[in-house]
């Protein structure tokens, strides 16, 4: 008898489905979104959605920490809390208190590769909200009093953020993992950086980094194609191109495992360790990607059964992959017993990873795995707003908006021997970095 594949979409579908008890309807998938390229160089995502209540809107900015330099940074999220400060025709806060009426919600977001302005509104406030970002992407108006209420405002963020321990921990892990690369800074920029920037300095890197030629623009939900093709035309292809911005710099290799320690406000020794990966695009992704799900995810994530229950090292512990343009990080955290010793956590952590690296998974740990990442994709990216988020970082990141619904396929091609391949380039070096995170009155790791 000849045995007919079934689509890993539709296998998930099925699963869910039962899992469900037909108590919750399982979305049919969606349709390839459609990309054009205006005149002007920006890229426009539509995917239409008839089933969806609302239309999101979003402009993309493939900007950020990644781009900026020595002294100069945080630029890019100051430019993002300026976003609603006031536009060509739009006065200081009419922009978020016009969407708002409408009846939509909106927010900013900047991360180590872009800068992204998203909206949310009921499908009548589309072409309005399209008129609202297209003045906004023309040029805001930065004023002097509303930069230093930015500035102060970023500065307060800051040290908010500076407050959580687990904050701190993984900020200085990202740090000591790229030492002399932008991904090693912080995203709000440093102290001294936002104590010396000028708006001259927003103004510049504005009209450099924030043009329409190197914008994405994404809209997902209820909508007409082709009339909202038309109006997109009109009010963002006549927007000037702007300057080509140059090229970040590639992260240089790994040399070693770099080591810190971090005095915090928490109760217990907290180990943070770092494994640089690949970038968004390298053919090893989605391998990682699943033994980011095997090690730290579901109801009995591996390091935490090894490092608690096996070891009886620490009370909790929890991983995550970190997934940057040009490289990622795997990262590991946990709370350390007060009796336990520092150096045997982090040998037995080297060794879950290094059996990895030799074993491989069993079929049955990699079906797991798989069937975990599925389901958080497949929940995780429920409503427009879901969607647009991750058509638009796909677009930025791999050059193509369609690969954000090729990654079931993709983990459903990954075999064991590619897993063991990418634990073995990734993880065999060793740790990129290690930083304890000690109480403040503790006398160091033990």
């Amino acid at each position: 008898m000849v045995r007919k594949s079934v689509p890993a979409r539709t296998q998930l579908a099925l699963r869910v489905l039962l899992l469900a008890s037909c108590c919750i309807p399982v979305p049919a998938a969606a349709a390839p979104p459609q990309r054009v390229v205006l005149g002007n160089g920006m890229r426009v995502v539509l995917a239409p959605d008839p089933m969806a209540s609302g239309v999101d809107v979003a402009v993309w900015h493939p900007v950020g920490v990644r781009d900026e330099r020595d002294g100069r940074t945080g630029l890019s999220h100051m430019v993002e809390r300026l976003a609603f400060r006031g536009s060509a025709h739009v006065k200081d806060g009419e922009h978020r208190e016009r969407v708002l009426a409408s009846g939509g919600t909106l927010n900013t977001n900047t991360s180590a590769d872009h800068v992204s302005f998203w909206q949310t509104v009921p499908a009548e406030a589309l072409a309005t909200t399209l008129a609202l970002e297209a003045d906004r992407l023309a040029g805001l108006t930065l004023a002097p009093a509303a930069f230093e209420a930015e500035r102060r405002a970023a500065r307060l963020e800051r040290s908010r953020g500076e407050r959580s321990p687990v904050a701190r921990g993984l900020a200085r892990l990202w740090a000591e993992a790229f030492a002399g690369h932008p991904y090693g800074r912080a995203l709000a920029g440093s102290e001294a950086d936002l104590g010396a920037m000028t708006l001259a300095d927003v103004q510049r890197w504005r009209r450099e980094r924030f043009a329409a030629g190197s914008a994405v623009l994404t809209v997902v939900g209820r909508f007409e194609a082709e009339p909202t093709l038309a109006r997109i035309r009109e009010t963002f292809g006549r927007l000037p191109r702007g300057a080509r911005a140059a090229a970040a710099p590639a992260p240089a290799p790994p040399t070693g495992t770099r080591r810190a320690e971090e005095r915090l406000e928490a109760p217990v020794r907290v180990l943070f360790a770092g494994w640089r990966g690949p970038g968004a695009a390298d053919a090893d992704i989605a391998a990682m990607q699943l033994l980011s799900e095997h090690l730290g995810a579901g109801s009995s994530p591996t390091l935490m059964r090894v490092l608690a229950q096996e070891w009886n090292l620490a009370l909790a512990a929890q991983s995550g992959l970190d997934v940057r343009h040009d490289a990622s990080l795997f990262w590991v955290l946990a709370a350390v017993r007060d009796d336990a010793d520092s150096t045997t956590a982090e040998r037995v952590l080297r060794d879950e990873l290094g059996r990895i690296a030799r074993e491989g998974l069993s079929d049955a740990e990699l079906d797991r795995a798989r069937r975990l990442a599925e389901t958080r994709a497949l929940f995780g990216s429920q409503g427009v707003r879901a969607r647009a988020q991750a058509l638009g970082e796909a677009e930025l990141t791999l050059g193509d908006a369609a690969r954000a619904d090729q990654r079931l396929e993709g983990w459903e091609r990954v075999t064991s021997t590619e897993v063991q391949r990418a634990a073995q380039r990734w993880f065999e070096p060793g740790p990129s970095a290690i930083v304890w995170a000690l109480p403040t009155a503790s006398g160091g790791a033990r």
